[in-house]
């Protein structure tokens, strides 16, 4: 059975050049992102229940949990 959880920081970076978004929240299925968006639209779907995660303070920066492996294996070759 898939774990849910939902994530609520202060803000949200996407990694554009945009700012960053308030009043976001983003949706996890086990380890992986299943939605990104306004808190209001973001729910446990059909459903389920899971945990929710408030992290007023925070900044979040969805996808860069991988850098460290980039870091290694992206290394400058002239």
């Amino acid at each position: 059975m898939p774990t849910f959880t939902i994530l609520k920081p202060s803000r949200v970076m996407d990694g554009t050049d945009s700012l960053p978004k308030t009043g976001m929240a983003v949706l996890m299925q086990d380890d992986r992102i299943q939605a990104i968006g306004p808190e209001a639209q973001i729910t446990f779907p059909g459903g389920a229940t899971g945990e929710i995660l408030d992290f007023p303070n925070a900044t979040l920066l969805p996808g860069l949990h991988r850098l460290p492996y980039l870091h290694q294996h992206a290394r400058y070759r002239p």
